[in-house]
């Protein structure tokens, strides 16, 4: 049975009683003020929950019909919403780090649901799947906090960037994306804020918002150096890091002087369903207590790779001159070249735990396809330009693209309603579609359980 509180009902009066939280910036506090901190902020989510491709095609849509301003009320719990310059006014000063107890309390729902249990991984740990991605950038418009890249001309670039990270599993699709961390200047900071510093921030955050989880962090390539190996073991955190030859020249040629004997292996097979076109073969070789590399010696990791053949099956009929008879065989051709992937690990690999650790490092690629690929292509619009603003704007709406993101994750993976309607509707572009056109034929005085039924029921009426 769902938890009331992880329907979308459930989870948008955990947003407001979140952002009613945020201590207000204005000179006059809350006396005389005609908009809310909170109903501002949930306007604002309501437009990339509904996947607006902007905010003045959302305002629009509003400011123009009267109905469809108060189905976004009735909806998203806001009691009175201001205009885009009011609401841009109000979100801007905001410090973002007032946003991240939403993302905390949703999350807790979760935990008191049961949900993380499914994610458990190896029985201890939670995979942690973190990258970072852009979401503005221009040659024009630019605020005290963005980064600056100069080009040999003097051409200045402005970009706003965050380190994202989500909790993920081998054998679950949805993630659950966590408050991310700002790469952006501090008001009269000479030198840009990097990716690395960004991450150790957002390690040290995680920590201290979940201190009892178990994270076992998978990360690419540019994060197995020392440094970063000494941050996650700092903030109590495993790890399983892509590792190429190129940048562990000493690390490769280290392995290389020892036989074959002398490494750990597993072979594993699968075949693609019933009629079995195509099957891959994955090698796996592994070695525990090798140094990272030269400069750093005493710093030992475990080694694992991974050769994946994939190949098709060809059928050859062969004539048996005896006989006369023809018989069926069968051979495997490769259907393209082998690739190779490596990672490195603070875990003990064995034969038993070496498949799970594979497929752990490999799910790496959910922070890119499952996130960063569904909010810039699939409806969220994040690298389109919502508004910049002059302190922390561009940022603010960023987090709540994540929070709305977060919602539809949770929804996918824990209410039956949800799951009935994206079911019925077959993809979940056409879904947002199919909730904004309600907006334009009747009035939505119901709640969003309300909507997923008239959805479902085309002679229910959500009205």
């Amino acid at each position: 049975m769902m938890r009331k509180n992880l329907s979308a009902d459930g989870m948008i009066s955990i947003l407001k009683n979140s952002f009613s939280s945020i201590p207000e910036h204005r000179k006059n506090g809350v006396n005389g003020i005609e908009y809310s901190i909170s109903d501002a902020l949930l306007t604002a989510f309501g437009a990339f929950s509904l996947k607006y491709e902007s905010l003045n095609s959302f305002f629009k849509d509003i400011d123009q019909s009267e109905i469809k301003r108060a189905s976004v009320q009735n909806l998203y719990q806001v009691e009175k919403s201001p205009s885009t310059t009011r609401l841009k006014e109000i979100i801007d000063p905001i410090a973002t780090s007032e946003l991240r107890p939403a993302f905390k309390n949703i999350f807790r729902e979760l935990q008191r649901g049961g949900v993380l249990k499914n994610y458990l991984f190896l029985d201890k740990y939670h995979l942690l799947g973190v990258d970072g991605t852009g979401y503005y950038s221009s040659d024009k418009v630019y605020c005290n906090c963005c980064l600056v890249k100069e080009s040999a001309s003097g051409h200045k670039t402005y970009s706003h960037q965050m380190i994202a990270a989500c909790i993920i599993h081998p054998g679950l699709k949805q993630v659950i994306p966590l408050a991310p961390e700002p790469i952006q200047n501090c008001d009269g900071q000479t030198k840009n804020d990097c990716e690395r510093n960004g991450t150790q921030r957002l390690f040290t955050k995680i920590k201290e918002d979940h201190p009892k989880l178990n994270f076992l962090v998978v990360e690419d390539g540019l994060a197995s150096n020392a440094p970063h190996i000494q941050s996650l073991k700092s903030n109590d955190m495993s790890f399983i890091l892509g590792a190429k030859p190129g940048d562990h020249k000493y690390m490769f040629e280290w392995i290389a002087a020892f036989d074959e004997h002398e490494m750990g292996s597993v072979k594993t097979t699968f075949y693609d369903g019933s009629r079995v076109v195509y099957r891959t073969t994955q090698t796996i070789r592994f070695m525990n207590s090798v140094p990272l590399n030269e400069s750093n010696h005493g710093l030992l990791v475990n080694f694992l790779e991974v050769t994946e053949i994939v190949e098709k099956k060809v059928e050859r009929y062969i004539l048996d001159p005896v006989t006369g008879k023809t018989a069926t065989h069968v051979e495997w051709a490769p259907k393209g070249p082998a690739t190779k992937f490596t990672w490195v690990t603070d875990l003990t690999i064995t034969k038993d735990n070496a498949i799970a650790l594979m497929l752990a490092g490999r799910k790496r690629w959910s922070i890119e396809n499952e996130t960063f690929n569904t909010l810039k292509n699939q409806g969220y619009s994040f690298e389109h330009n919502y508004g910049h603003g002059s302190k922390n704007l561009a940022t603010n709406f960023a987090f709540l693209m994540m929070l709305a993101f977060l919602l539809d994750q949770v929804q996918e993976m824990c209410c039956p309603m949800f799951k009935k309607v994206l079911e019925k509707i077959g993809r979940k572009k056409y879904l947002w579609t199919e909730i904004r056109s309600f907006f334009f034929r009747c009035i939505i005085k119901c709640n969003w359980e309300g909507l997923w039924n008239a959805i479902i029921d085309p002679h229910y009426v959500p009205i």
